[in-house]
């Protein structure tokens, strides 16, 4: 009898211990991160750490963003990666594109470098910009005393020129700036009927490029102010 109860607290014992050893393989996988969670994490740390723009800068030093080479130049500017100098110079020379002949394509590939590496060298210290675009307006929030603006409504969104469209840009906070407050009535309904009429608005979004987005050729942008204009030029609101 005591053979027999010896036998069955053994038996408990090592299934006890199997079922540990289950439990703990089964953490270990369930705490194991997909490639795409780590990507996320090490992106959120780069975003943390890199610099942020400085409030004080006057719009009137802002330069225009204007073509994808501009884009294609900050992003490498931001980026932690080697330049493709190959990939750089298939985006900026035609003649580059176009030849055929190896050795050729080596001799240009090797005199459009300078030129790359001091386009890079000046996108590091010129990091202010201003886009415009075609307003996307929702119609006037009378609680938030705003209109919403669409543009800005989507933070995964993204924007490109067609020089260049391998590069494009996209904003970290257009949260932050999705609604521009209108609080005076008058220009409320000058907006409103703007808006209603499909007439011509544009939205100009300042920001700081500030960071590279991983594994993408995407440069990221912290907005500082949104301006919103009318066809002539007029400031109609801005946040």
């Amino acid at each position: 009898m005591s053979k027999f109860i010896q036998l069955a607290v053994t038996s408990a014992m090592a299934f006890s211990l199997i079922a540990c050893s289950k439990q703990e393989n089964s953490s270990t996988l369930n705490d194991a991160k997909s490639p795409e969670v780590l990507k996320q994490e090490v992106q959120a740390q780069k975003l943390a750490e890199a610099p942020k723009a400085d409030k004080s800068m006057p719009l009137e030093q802002y330069q225009e963003l204007s073509s994808g080479q501009q884009v294609m130049f900050s992003y490498l500017a931001n980026s932690e990666m080697p330049i493709d100098y190959e990939k750089s110079a298939q985006a900026i020379s035609a003649e580059y594109r176009g030849q055929s002949d190896d050795f050729k394509k080596r001799d240009l590939l090797n005199a459009l470098k300078p030129r790359i590496d001091a386009e890079v060298a000046k996108a590091k210290s010129a990091k202010y910009f201003f886009a415009n675009f075609d307003a996307e307006l929702d119609k006037y929030d009378f609680e938030s005393k705003a209109f919403p603006l669409k543009n800005l409504r989507d933070s995964g969104t993204y924007w490109y020129f067609y020089d260049v469209n391998a590069y494009r840009y996209s904003f970290l906070n257009g949260a932050v700036f999705n609604k521009i407050p209108v609080v005076d009535e008058t220009m409320a309904r000058t907006i409103e009927s703007y808006r209603a009429s499909y007439k011509k608005m544009t939205v100009r979004v300042y920001f700081y490029a500030s960071s590279a987005k991983l594994g993408e050729s995407t440069l990221m942008g912290e907005i500082t102010r949104v301006r919103l204009y009318d066809g002539k030029g007029t400031l109609l609101a801005e946040i």
